[in-house]
């Protein structure tokens, strides 16, 4: 049974869904923090840069089937990339999602990024999980600095685990 908690304080949350790597944690915590009505699956499909884009067209199928598994959530088209960060932050600026929930470690090694970059200039506000979920690095700033810690720690208290902490973002 998929989790129900939600927090009223996201509206919208952006969960990538890479072909190749493990999400189950960031989709997890994303229909705990937000329900699965407020989630904005992003599929994605990396290709090497000496390999054509079509090759990524029968892995699409397959994630498309992976991502009709949310029925309630919002499923745009997904992409098939040479550079999947840069698709990532692409979409984070044309959705504006409120929050950007990541699974650690397979985020980094799927767009091709370490966490120092991801947490130096990330595209808008993340939340980093790891199966199961344990630890939650979440950069805050502006009005919702006083509501994290709270929907983190609901979060957590849900899933039976008391670790998380917390990163100041500059950005």
């Amino acid at each position: 049974m998929a989790p129900q908690r939600k927090f009223e304080l996201f509206n919208k949350v952006l969960v990538p869904v890479v072909d190749g790597y493990d999400s189950a944690a960031a989709l997890t915590a994303a229909r705990l923090i937000a329900g699965e009505e407020r989630l904005l699956l992003f599929g994605l499909v990396p290709v090497a840069e000496d390999e054509s884009l079509s090759v990524g067209a029968m892995r699409v199928q397959e994630l498309r089937k992976v991502l009709r598994a949310f029925p309630e959530a919002t499923r745009p088209r997904p992409r098939v990339s040479h550079r999947p960060w840069r698709e990532l932050i692409e979409t984070v600026t044309e959705q504006r999602p409120d929050l950007l929930v990541l699974e650690w470690p397979s985020a980094a090694e799927a767009f091709g990024v370490d966490l120092g970059e991801i947490f130096s200039r990330p595209p808008c506000d993340v939340c980093l999980v790891r199966h199961p979920v344990s630890v939650s690095y979440v950069p805050v700033r502006g009005y919702r600095l006083k509501a994290y810690p709270t929907c983190v720690s609901r979060v957590c208290q849900n899933l039976k685990e008391n670790s998380f902490k917390f990163y100041k973002s500059n950005f």
